[in-house]
């Protein structure tokens, strides 16, 4: 496992502006996934959709911010499509994330600018 820091800047720029809402502040969403790779250089193009977990403690200040067209998703959070952007968004624990993944990990949170890489876990 590896963390990796960037500059916020640098990464906010290629924010969509729900994911911007969704991750500012230091306790607030981590990008997993192919968005995470976009993020950090490792994908060309933006992702199909953007998958965001909310620490449980940031969920309650965050919540408020899902669309009320949004509807449940396979992570038992919200699946919704805004400007023509697709967010998948749930409340989640890292550690849980870490623990439970079968493959590669790439998660950010662009307002602290730290990356999580973890690689070649299997199970």
């Amino acid at each position: 496992m590896e963390v990796v820091k960037d500059k916020p800047p640098t990464i906010f720029k290629k924010l969509p502006t729900m994911a911007k809402a969704l991750c500012w502040r230091n306790n607030g969403g981590w990008i997993i996934g192919g968005a995470a790779r976009y993020l950090l250089g490792e994908a060309e193009g933006a992702p199909r959709d953007w998958d965001i977990m909310i620490p449980f403690a940031s969920w309650p200040d965050m919540a408020f911010l899902i669309p009320d067209t949004a509807k449940v998703n396979s992570f038992r959070g919200f699946k919704f499509t805004l400007n023509d952007i697709e967010y998948d968004v749930w409340p989640g624990d890292l550690s849980h994330l870490i623990l439970q993944a079968k493959m590669d990990i790439r998660a950010i949170q662009p307002f602290v600018g730290r990356a999580l890489l973890c690689t070649g876990l299997s199970t």
